[in-house]
C-alpha cells in the first residue's frame, strides 16, 4: 500500500474523532476545526512513516493535544486568572451551560477527562491513550469527576 493510501485508509476517516476531541479540549467548533486541519497536514507531511504506525487513532489523538496544547500556550490570555478563582455557576442557566460552568470547577485531571468523555465521545482507552494516563486512573479520574458533578447538581436544584 503507498503512503497516501495509508493515509486514506487509516487517517481521513478520523476526521470526526479527532474533531471531537479538539472541541472537547478547546470548548470551541473554529478553533476546533484548525487544529483538526493542522493535525490532518501533520499527517499528510508525514504521510510516508505512517505504514509503521501500529495504532492510527492513538498516534493521531496524541498529534492532536500536543498541537492544542502548543496552540493554547501560544495564545494570550485576555484576563489574568486569580490563584483562588473561584467560578459561580449561574442562577437559570441552560443545560449545557450549567454543566460547562460545574466542570470549570473541577481539578485539571477531572476536568480534562470528563470534556474528553462527555464532549469528546472518546473511550476511557482513547482518552488513556491521548493522555498518557492509565486506563484505571482514567476509569478513578472519570468516577470522581461525576461523583463531584452530581454533588454540584444536587445541591443547585
Amino acid at each position: 500500500m503507498t503512503a497516501e493510501e495509508t493515509y486514506r485508509r487509516n487517517f481521513l476517516p478520523l476526521y470526526p474523532r479527532l474533531f471531537n476531541a479538539a472541541y472537547a479540549l478547546l470548548a470551541n467548533e473554529d478553533d476546533a476545526a484548525d487544529i483538526v486541519q493542522d493535525t490532518m497536514v501533520k499527517l499528510w507531511n508525514q504521510r510516508d512513516m505512517l505504514s509503521e504506525v501500529k495504532s492510527p487513532t492513538a498516534f493521531a489523538l496524541t498529534m492532536l493535544r500536543n498541537i492544542a496544547i502548543d496552540t493554547l500556550r501560544n495564545q494570550k490570555p485576555t484576563e489574568q486568572p486569580e490563584d483562588n478563582l473561584v467560578y459561580h455557576i449561574p442562577e437559570e442557566p441552560d443545560t449545557e451551560t450549567f454543566i460547562r460552568h460545574a466542570i470549570n470547577t473541577l481539578p485539571d485531571a477531572q476536568r480534562e477527562v470528563i470534556t474528553l468523555s462527555a464532549f469528546g465521545r472518546l473511550s476511557g482507552k482513547e482518552i488513556a491513550e491521548l493522555t498518557g494516563l492509565s486506563a484505571d486512573n482514567v476509569r478513578q479520574l472519570l468516577c470522581r469527576a461525576r461523583r463531584k458533578l452530581r454533588e454540584i447538581y444536587s445541591k443547585h436544584i
